[in-house]
């Protein structure tokens, strides 16, 4: 094991005990006997964050005809479900930050292409008429999917400025440079933060596999591929990819998406969607 990968793994220890607010609402989240008292309980011990979650509600994403002014409120205008994904998803976003000038990377940048394939995976899942809760959770699925890619922005700015330049030049896909000169990708990372905050499976899938989707099981992780690809190619923000990891479309016929609607939601659709959830991406 190189110096680098070492220094990795004892970053990522150091990153999965920084945040004491994402165990316990992963702890509530995990428990199918909380109630939604439980969980404003826990969001309300942290004031950033019940800030955060009320700026969203209030969002014009959810189009709420009256301000949402407590969590409680929340959770009866929006559901616990949506509560509980905003909360989780916000901290656990909220745990990093980079700096734009080594790293290269905007942060409105990097948040526009997480939540760009947030919403754009949403959208798909309700057109398909996949059930309610796989559309809701595959919005937090997308928000968090590159976390392993905060991660390395955050840590090694310089290094991940010259993968990106290198990835870019050669036309290859950054996460086969990141294995070169960390020892492992920003997927393999992102699941391992995933693991030690006891993330949901879906997450976790999703962070592990949305650029192979065909290594998962899980529904959620092929609309979350079609989805990030799609906005990789489309160049809504940047995370430090503007690659295809998809080498053929042969998902789509999989998931009974035409390419040509596909094309029509991001063009025609995206942007004002996109525009709705402006909120998550100024909440990082």
């Amino acid at each position: 094991m190189s110096l680098l990968t070492k220094d990795i793994e004892s970053q990522i220890q150091n990153m999965s005990s920084l945040s004491h607010t994402v165990p316990k609402i992963v702890q509530v989240v995990n428990d199918s006997s909380s109630s939604a008292r439980d969980l404003v309980k826990v969001i309300q011990m942290d004031p950033v964050l019940t800030a955060k979650v009320l700026r969203i509600v209030n969002s014009a994403f959810y189009s709420m005809q009256q301000e949402v002014t407590s969590l409680n409120k929340a959770v009866i205008m929006v559901g616990m479900n949506t509560v509980k994904n905003l909360a989780l998803s916000t901290a656990v976003v909220s745990s990093f930050s980079f700096n734009e000038d080594e790293c290269g990377i905007k942060h409105e940048e990097f948040w526009k292409y997480s939540v760009g394939t947030a919403v754009l995976s949403k959208i798909l899942a309700q057109k398909s008429r996949l059930p309610a809760t796989d559309a809701e959770d595959l919005f937090i699925i997308g928000l968090l999917h590159v976390i392993g890619k905060a991660f390395l922005l955050q840590f090694f700015p310089k290094k991940i400025r010259k993968i990106v330049t290198t990835s870019q030049e050669q036309r290859k896909c950054s996460h086969y440079i990141e294995k070169d000169v960390f020892g492992m990708n920003h997927m393999e990372i992102g699941a391992t933060l995933a693991i030690n905050w006891k993330l949901p499976e879906s997450v976790l899938d999703g962070i592990k596999n949305y650029i192979h989707p065909i290594e998962s099981n899980l529904i959620t992780t092929k609309y979350l591929s079609v989805a990030s690809n799609a906005i990789k190619v489309n160049g809504v923000g940047f995370a430090g990819d503007a690659i295809a990891h998809l080498d053929n479309l042969d998902i789509l016929t999989e998931l009974s998406i035409d390419e040509q609607t596909l094309d029509d939601i991001v063009i025609n659709e995206l942007s004002g969607e996109l525009e709705k959830a402006n909120a998550f991406v100024k909440s990082n």
